[in-house]
């Protein structure tokens, strides 16, 4: 069982425009392995709360270091 190989692929594919792609590359791989990180939290504690407080939290920290770095 899982998913169907199109969309287990989709994740590791980077759609969009080439001005997008030009924007976006540097945080794609940030994306993919925030993905992995919270998916394996959620499937370790089968509690979603604490991969959306997780998540959060780390959200706040980057962007208080980029405000910090690029203010």
């Amino acid at each position: 069982m899982g998913l169907p190989l199109p969309q287990s692929c989709r994740p590791l594919s980077f759609p969009g425009t080439r001005s997008w792609w030009r924007v976006f590359r540097g945080y794609h791989w940030l994306a993919l392995t925030d993905g992995l990180i919270w998916g394996g939290l959620l499937l370790r504690t089968r509690n979603l709360s604490s991969t959306i407080t997780a998540h959060a939290v780390e959200v706040i920290m980057v962007y208080s270091t980029l405000r910090i770095f690029y203010a």
